[in-house]
Order: structure tokens, then C-alpha cells, then sequence
């Protein structure tokens, strides 16, 4: 398994979250074993990237209410990012007759993607997952708001990653009081926008 980066970069942010004070880690709910994270993705036609295995065995959802990665990312557990997947390719086929038959992905839904965080507004980052074992899954952005989805990440790695610096660099900050990350006012680089919502 060639997921090392991701796993580095899963203790580098939870190093993040301890600096902060930040009850984050307590809130997520335990994560799942290797045949509870497959059998969903396999049901949908996906085999789990190295990536995805490490994502869904670092956690799985909420335990807490109210529980984010980072402000207004809301964390989904295996089968929650199956069913919020069919909930949206079930949004872009209405869209499809509602509004104009000749839309396509990446302003719909690609059926290849699968949710990795739910924003609290409304929209995603997903993993873009494959019928055969890869070790690496590319992530996209996508928001019915703002389509088409954009491809912002080559890995969940290179994501986590740029949580981290959004965290370093000040742009997000841990609000104590409220148990929550919150976005810190000022608009970071360009390269950082497509990471924080």
C-alpha cells in the first residue's frame, strides 16, 4: 500500500488539532476495517484506492454533532459518502431534465466521484475512485452553485495537506468557545481558496 503520504499528513493535522486545543479528533467516530470500507464501494462498482482505505480507516463521520475537519467540512463515514453519491447523481439527473438535457459532468455529478466532506452550505470534496485497486485518488470540488466541478487536488494527500497549511498560515483558527474551526476573516492565496469553503 503506497499511502504513506496521506497517513503522514493525518498526524500532521491531528498534531495541528492538539496545538490548537481543538476536540476535533474526539469527535470523529472510529474508523472502519478494510472488508466495512469495501463492501459499499464495491456494491457501487469502485474498488478502494490505498487512499480511500486510509480516509475511511482514520474515520468514519461524526461521533459528536457538529464535529468538522476544518470550517463548515462536515466528515462522512463510508456508507453516508455512498448515499450522499446517489443522492447527487439522483440531483443530476433532474437537473438533466429540468433544466438542459446536453449538461454533462463535470457540471453534473460524475458518477466516478465520491464524497469525501460535505460543506455545510451545500456541495463537496470528492474522491474521483475507479473499478481497479489504485493508490491514489484525485479530488474534486464540486457545488450546484458554482459548477462545474473543478479538479483541485491529485491526491487526498495533497488535500489534507493544504488543510494544514490553511491552519498554519492562520486562515482557519479554532474557536474554543463554540467547539468549532471557523474561517479567520482574511482570504488566503489564490492556490489555498479552492481548499476552504
Amino acid at each position: 500500500m503506497n499511502a504513506a503520504p496521506l497517513s503522514d499528513a493525518l498526524a500532521e493535522l491531528e498534531e495541528r488539532w492538539r496545538l490548537h486545543a481543538a476536540s476535533t479528533k474526539a469527535g470523529l467516530a472510529p474508523g472502519s476495517d478494510s472488508a466495512a470500507i469495501a463492501a459499499p464501494l464495491e456494491a457501487v462498482g469502485f474498488v478502494p484506492s490505498d487512499e480511500l482505505e486510509v480516509w475511511f480507516a482514520w474515520q468514519a463521520g461524526q461521533a459528536v454533532p457538529g464535529t468538522t475537519v476544518g470550517p463548515a467540512l462536515i466528515p462522512l463515514s463510508v456508507d453516508q459518502a455512498v448515499d450522499a453519491r446517489a443522492q447527487s447523481l439522483e440531483l443530476a439527473e433532474s437537473f438533466k431534465v429540468d433544466l438542459d438535457p446536453g449538461l454533462e459532468p463535470p457540471d453534473l455529478w460524475d458518477p466516478s466521484w465520491l464524497p469525501l466532506t460535505q460543506f455545510a452550505h451545500g456541495g463537496y470534496f470528492a474522491a474521483e475512485c475507479r473499478p481497479v485497486r489504485e493508490q491514489t485518488s484525485a479530488v474534486w470540488r464540486y457545488e450546484t452553485s458554482h459548477m462545474p466541478g473543478r479538479r483541485i487536488a491529485g491526491s487526498i494527500a495533497e488535500l489534507v495537506a493544504t488543510w494544514i497549511r490553511l491552519i498554519d498560515d492562520g486562515y482557519w483558527r479554532w474557536d474554543a468557545e463554540r467547539g468549532m474551526w471557523r474561517l479567520s476573516g482574511g482570504l488566503p492565496p489564490a492556490d489555498l481558496q479552492p481548499f476552504q469553503v
